[in-house]
């Protein structure tokens, strides 16, 4: 998961980075003594847009206010954002299972989780996005459905990588917050998609999803592009040139390679990553070269 200003950036649930530590998920899909669940709701927009993608978006009768993926999510009820859930309009709903995307997510429900069966949802990495993809879809009897969307994603990647090996590989840092400054590490699943596409992440070698640098290794590292997804009152293009603008030896800001992040799908890692990959590949390689 993502760190709290670069999540409220896209409208994406967990908004503190306390929540964003490795957690362990279930193990497979939870058990209902009825079958399988038939009203969720869902607090994890990740988890929201699975279960939209696999056909099963009518089983989710409440969201959480960052849940707003695909359009048709905007039509469920927002019952919570990232801490706290509103417990009486989580009842009324009449939910037989609940999803979260941390444990501090479960613990804002309260006496409600002890009510409702509870499932942790956690895509850090793209072998938690493949086990959550294949887990709710077994879960809502929708694992054709799933086994289509993880070819889909299979298929992106050999694309990608059968593209970058006529490439020269580029020294990329992907920045998720600016002050502090905040990157996608070695262990993200946005280092993994910038490998993919033949892109080096400089940080790969920090083993955090999300660790914090300085601005002296910054400049010691010198990425050839810098792509930036923070949150900023300057969120567009021309304000994240002029905002980098003041590190001007970097070789990203000298040959005018720094980018705006602007496609949600590069940090929600999920049934778009075949999106998420185009787009990188559009904006680091430009032409294609």
């Amino acid at each position: 998961m993502i760190p709290a200003p670069f999540h409220r950036r896209w409208s994406v649930a967990v908004t503190l980075l306390a929540l964003l530590l490795p957690l362990p998920a279930c193990g497979g899909p939870t058990s209902h003594a009825d079958g399988p669940p038939s009203r969720i709701v869902s607090l994890v927009p990740t988890a929201t847009e699975t279960l939209f993608a696999l056909g099963a978006g009518d089983l989710v009768v409440g969201r959480c206010a960052y849940c707003d993926y695909p359009p048709e999510a905007a039509d469920v009820p927002a019952v919570a954002d990232a801490l706290s859930a509103g417990a009486e309009r989580i009842l009324a709903l009449d939910p037989d299972l609940i999803l979260v995307g941390s444990d501090a997510q479960a613990r804002a429900l309260g006496a409600l989780a002890e009510r409702i069966p509870v499932r942790k949802f956690i895509a850090d990495d793209l072998a938690g996005v493949r086990r959550s993809i294949a887990d709710l879809g077994e879960l809502v009897g929708r694992s054709g459905r799933a086994t289509e969307l993880l070819d889909e994603i299979d298929a992106a990647f050999d694309r990608v990588r059968a593209a970058a090996v006529n490439r020269a590989p580029v020294r990329v840092l992907f920045v998720v917050q600016r002050e502090p400054l905040r990157v996608a590490g070695g262990s993200s699943h946005i280092s993994e998609l910038l490998t993919a596409i033949g892109a080096v992440n400089v940080a790969s070698g920090m083993d955090r999803p999300w660790p914090e640098l300085s601005a002296e290794t910054l400049i010691r590292w010198n990425p050839e592009v810098l792509l930036d997804g923070s949150i900023a009152p300057d969120g567009d293009e021309a304000g994240t040139l002029a905002f980098w603008a003041r590190f001007v030896s970097l070789s990203a800001v000298r040959s005018g390679r720094v980018h705006r992040v602007a496609e949600p799908a590069v940090v929600r890692p999920g049934p778009r990553l075949p999106m998420a990959l185009a787009y990188l590949e559009r904006i680091v390689w430009g032409d294609g070269r």
